[in-house]
């Protein structure tokens, strides 16, 4: 399969990724909560059991199949994916919901977590690698909210019809290309075997793989919760609230842009430190009831979960050199964990106050902040070595 054609399926894939969760979850919170008559803490509740039960059985399933090439299971998962879209449009109950949206966590995070073809792609420059794909999932995350704005007149499960389709159509090009004569060997799945007695054994493993479920945790629980407050605190409609968000996520992939243009002149600390910085606007975004204050806030805001999650990433991927598989196998169980329990907590918290509950996702990542800096996971940089596989987070 041609190099540059694979990259170019991989970063559709990635796109798609940033689509799922950011793009569709917050913006049409507020339409399933109607819908179903569901308290934040219920819906936080069902949405954190449905991903916890879905994406483990999908961690334990993709490592087994060994006898599966990464390409065949990365099509199995878009093909759960996109059945899973059509159940939720189809099925207006709420089995329909809960079983799509299983299936859509099941297809992410089994093409997760047996994605090794990243890594081949930009062998010699891996952190081209990673900036390249996390720039194409912070657009996604930009296009899942500007595509639910426009769904809304024909109904909140529309917009998962409409990725589904596009879901579909990456499907349909995989298959086409891996009927082309390749040049990249396909390379199994990781193996289970590999996650060896010893590293699980290593407490300093285990730390390695904590910043990266309090991560997406603190930015799933302000993204979530984001539209419902532009809603109810400031009296927006779900489209401009939608609208509104993709300020917020503009920042997110502006930072990674930058941080990118960056990399090789910034240390990894100074990245991390400018990011945490950054989740300062969140009082403005509680506070003041002033467009001109809000707006930007919203934007700078995005700065805070940009490039926290790559960074670490490629900050502590030196230390589990010889482990690649258990590093991107241990970050996507920290994920779904973290994930899980910030949109629990964070949706308990605002059925209490819906302004403070904004307020958990950074709070999360400034605790992020004082375990890295206090840890030898800050430790200065020596030829970092980094997986590209990294960029599905």
């Amino acid at each position: 399969m041609n190099r540059r054609l694979v990259g170019t399926l991989i970063m559709s894939w990635v796109f798609l990724s940033g689509m799922v969760g950011t793009g569709l979850v917050g913006p049409n919170r507020s339409s399933v909560e109607s819908e179903f008559a569901l308290s934040h803490a219920q819906f936080g509740f069902a949405v954190a059991a449905i991903q916890v039960t879905a994406s483990f059985l999908a961690l334990c399933v993709g490592p087994r199949l060994r006898s599966w090439s990464s390409y065949r299971v990365l099509m199995l998962g878009l093909a759960l994916q996109s059945l899973g879209f059509a159940a939720i449009f189809f099925v207006h109950e709420a089995t329909g919901l809960i079983g799509g949206w299983a299936l859509v966590n099941f297809g992410t995070v089994l093409g997760a977590v047996t994605n090794n073809i990243s890594m081949h792609l930009w062998p010699n420059n891996a952190r081209k690698g990673v900036t390249l794909l996390h720039a194409c999932n912070g657009t996604g995350k930009i296009a899942g909210p500007l595509l639910v704005a426009g769904c809304f007149a024909l109904g909140w499960r529309t917009s998962f019809l409409a990725v589904g389709g596009l879901t579909g159509l990456v499907l349909v090009t995989f298959y086409l290309a891996r009927r082309r004569k390749g040049t990249i060997p396909e390379q199994a799945p990781p193996s289970a075997a590999s996650r060896s007695a010893e590293v699980w054994r290593n407490p300093f493993y285990w730390l390695s793989i904590l910043p990266f479920g309090m991560i997406a945790g603190g930015e799933a629980a302000f993204v979530t919760l984001l539209p419902v407050w532009l809603e109810k605190g400031h009296g927006y409609s779900p489209q401009a609230a939608s609208l509104l968000l993709t300020i917020h996520l503009g920042g997110l992939a502006s930072g990674r842009f930058l941080s990118g243009a960056l990399n090789e002149r910034v240390s990894s600390n100074i990245i991390i430190a400018a990011c945490l910085a950054a989740g300062v606007f969140v009082f403005p975004v509680l506070l003041s009831d002033r467009l001109w204050a809000i707006y930007p806030a919203l934007y700078l805001m995005g700065f805070m979960f940009s490039s926290t999650w790559p960074t670490v990433y490629a900050q502590v991927a030196r230390f589990h050199s010889g482990h690649r598989d258990m590093l991107a196998y241990g970050s996507s169980v920290s994920n779904v964990l973290g994930i899980s329990a910030c949109v629990l907590i964070s949706s308990w918290i605002a059925d209490h106050s819906l302004r403070w509950s904004l307020l958990s996702g950074p709070g999360v990542l400034w605790l992020f902040g004082l375990i890295y800096y206090a840890t030898r996971l800050s430790a200065p940089e020596v030829a970092p070595e980094v997986s590209a596989q990294a960029a599905d987070a």
